[in-house]
């Protein structure tokens, strides 16, 4: 606009007789106006409870406003508590500055969230970003509770600790995640080693730093295979030219059994990994570090069983095998809540046998959806049929969880893992068996 004075970086500090008082680039400097328009933005507002004004309790703008303006956190442990969309987006910006989020307390009651609902669905690309937030937190493992009703917070000298119902129950948190064996033991020696306040600063990144060995590993290892004769017999054929259209269009029922025959292996794995380290450490009571440890006896099953399922697969069949391991972990989800819940003897065996179950399914699953499609489309055809099964497998299974357990106790839980091995033996009973067939055409 041609009339517009733009004044960047100005810092308003008085305003008195129809003047405003700036600091613009260094110079002090007075501007006359005849009218004044005041544009504050979005604002907090805050409903005081017990314990509000201790040293350590944020506003959630101010704990956005460190983040970003400051690159710090409030805290190496958080809680967010409120209503609003902003809620999930600032513990999420936390999670991935490396934050720990204890949790996200939603003090929405259930009728605000129902009229919210018509004006929600009227904008779906904001429920679709609504959806994405909490698949993630969901994944980075932060227990999300709704209906909460904020009670007080306490601690000596700042907060240490906040106290919530939910559904009537008296909960509280503490205010201050995980990979799997190598990246788990590894997150537990510099758990030993460094204080809290290292490790969520800095001591974090180390793993993620040192996994990038496995990446050149992978390289190398890729680049120095030899390819199978199947393979070698089609460079010298015509190509696919686009191999994922010719997949959708020639081989659509053998893709969609190909994702129900995965969906089990993803649930079953987050479940085993994500959401039991969120539910252990929050409505079990179990420290970190004891439950980390619980997860890597139940990894060392899990790596052990792999092989052993490969080579029954081999013998037996990939279909066979996956059918009776599929059963298998229906059964295991009627187990799986009271199992869970029956203290350090149950957290051991509800791992050892899940991730045991996981890795008989892992040891065949690869070959066995690789060999449902022909040669010119096996990589594009089973790197499909895996991905796919891994987003309507992993990417919701800890949120669904989660909220099952909070809102209808942890067996129901078992149960969505058994009704995702009814979908998958769905899956594997449309599918052929592969262990005799000439792959090479």
């Amino acid at each position: 606009l041609p009339n517009l004075d733009h004044r960047p970086d100005t810092l308003v500090w008085q305003i008195e007789d129809r003047a405003l008082h700036l600091l613009s680039g260094g110079r002090s400097q007075t501007l006359a106006f005849d009218a004044l328009i005041l544009a504050t933005g979005a604002t907090d507002r805050v409903l005081p409870f017990p314990g509000w004004t201790l040293p350590g309790v944020f506003t959630l703008g101010a704990a956005q406003v460190a983040l970003k303006a400051q690159a710090s956190l409030i805290g190496p442990r958080v809680v967010f508590a409120g209503t609003g969309p902003l809620l999930y987006l600032v513990a999420w910006q936390y999670v991935q500055a490396g934050g720990q989020v204890q949790a996200v307390l939603d003090t929405a009651p259930p009728e605000a969230r129902r009229r919210a609902l018509p004006g929600l669905l009227a904008r779906p690309a904001v429920a679709a970003k609504g959806a994405w937030l909490l698949a993630r937190l969901a994944l980075a493992g932060v227990p999300v509770r709704r209906g909460v009703q904020l009670q007080r917070a306490e601690g000596e000298g700042r907060v240490s600790r906040l106290h919530w119902q939910q559904h009537g129950r008296p909960k509280s948190t503490e205010c201050d995640a995980i990979g799997f064996f190598l990246s788990g033991s590894i997150f537990l020696g510099l758990s030993a080693l460094f204080s809290d306040e290292q490790f969520f600063a800095w001591g974090w990144r180390l793993p993620f730093l040192a996994s990038s060995a496995l990446v050149i590993v992978g390289l190398y290892v890729r680049l120095t295979i030899t390819e199978t004769p199947a393979f070698q017999k089609v460079q010298h054929e015509d190509r696919e030219k686009v191999p994922m259209v010719t997949v959708f269009r020639d081989h659509g029922g053998t893709l969609v059994a190909g994702t129900l025959t995965g969906i089990t292996t993803f649930v079953l794995f987050y479940l085993m990994t994500v959401f039991t380290l969120s539910w252990g450490t929050t409505a079990l009571h179990f420290t970190r570090d004891r439950f980390l440890i619980i997860q890597l006896l139940g990894v060392v099953c899990f790596g052990l069983t792999i092989p052993i399922a490969a080579l029954i697969a081999e013998r037996q069949g990939r279909r066979k095998t996956m059918i009776w391991v599929t059963a298998a972990i229906g059964l295991f989800g009627f187990v799986l809540g009271p199992l869970l819940s029956a203290g350090t003897i149950g957290a051991v065996l509800t791992l050892t046998v899940g991730l045991g179950l996981m890795g008989m399914t892992y040891g065949p699953i690869g070959t066995m959806l690789s060999e449902l499609f022909p040669t010119a489309v096996r990589y594009t055809g089973s790197s499909l049929t895996f991905n796919l099964a891994g987003i309507f497998g992993a990417s919701l299974a800890p949120y669904i969880a989660m909220w099952l357990a909070t809102n209808y106790g942890l067996p129901w839980v078992g149960y969505y893992l058994s009704g995702s091995a009814v979908l998958t033996l769905a899956g594997i009973l449309a599918t052929r068996e592969t262990k005799d067939l000439d792959l090479t055409c």
